[in-house]
């Protein structure tokens, strides 16, 4: 992405700091991607300290796990995608010695994008990775994208030894809320979660104990067209890639500071102050991802 400009990952660490993020949680979508980010965290785990202002710079986390449209990586053979597991394994467990595991993920089902991973191969992927979580007790991260029934019958299989997860970047309709919450999962909403009218009346209906919030950096910001837009208050001048400014975020870049306007938006919908949106959020992530009291 920084091709036209500097890289500026310390600005953008900086920004979320000042905006109140405490934790960060960096997402991986294959097992190439879970090593990268386990060790982008452990290069920066000795630069965290305080940002110029003063505020304490986020504490940087991340989740192991294959990206539904991502599971022919796992090879269409049985032992292939055993290999492919172990290697998940073998990542989980160097990011739980670092301190740095929240989740298994992004894991799950993505029926819109089948031109990448056909039905039979995210299934399998999905299952195996649902028999990892559940042998090592990890929370989940997960995916669906107009795969139900298929989703909620298979998490139903594996219910009863799952450590819980959220369905992030939520963006169905009511009914499929409805399952998400009967499933006993968590919601996360980001500004893909708020694009339309028919969004925002869903994200109304999701009770603030269930709800995560989220960016999904560097994609996913709330834009202009979009229905939430109005209610967003919170805004910082930012400048296009060619006209890079040091210090100032990138147009159309979504970045970890704007999670205070996806918490402005979910306030405006429930009629709420956002500190009440955000203090119910912390207290659901913490217990989810079983964090400490001052992540």
């Amino acid at each position: 992405w920084n091709l036209q400009h500097s890289g500026d990952l310390e600005q953008v660490l900086e920004r979320a700091a000042e905006h109140g993020v405490s934790t960060i949680l960096v997402t991986a979508g294959s097992v190439e991607e879970s090593r990268e980010s386990l060790s982008l965290l452990k290069r920066l785990k000795d630069r965290q300290g305080t940002s110029s202002a003063g505020h304490k710079l986020p504490r940087l986390l991340t989740t192991v796990g294959v990206h539904p449209t991502r599971c022919s990586d796992m090879g269409s053979s049985d032992a292939s995608a055993s290999a492919c597991i172990q290697d998940l394994a073998e990542c989980c467990r160097a990011a739980q010695a670092a301190g740095a595991l929240a989740a298994l993920g992004e894991c799950g089902l993505d029926y819109d994008r089948l031109q990448f991973c056909g039905k039979d191969e995210q299934l399998k992927g999905f299952r195996a990775q649902l028999e990892l979580a559940t042998e090592l007790k990890l929370p989940l991260f997960l995916h669906c994208r107009n795969a139900e029934p298929d989703f909620s019958n298979i998490m139903r299989e594996f219910l009863p030894g799952l450590a819980g997860g959220v369905v992030h970047s939520f963006t169905g309709s009511l009914p499929e809320l409805q399952g998400v919450l009967e499933l006993g999962l968590y919601v996360g909403l980001n500004g893909c979660s708020l694009k339309t009218g028919e969004n925002l009346d869903v994200a109304a209906q999701v009770p603030l104990a269930r709800l995560l919030l989220e960016t999904d950096a560097p994609w996913c910001e709330i834009r202009p067209t979009h229905a939430s837009h109005s209610l967003v208050r919170t805004t910082l001048p930012s400048f296009k890639r060619d006209k890079f400014k040091p210090g100032s975020p990138v147009k159309g870049r979504c970045e970890p500071w704007q999670m205070v306007q996806v918490a402005e938006v979910v306030a405006a919908l429930n009629e709420c102050s956002v500190d009440h949106v955000a203090r119910q959020v912390h207290l659901n992530t913490r217990k989810l991802f079983r964090l400490p009291h001052d992540a």
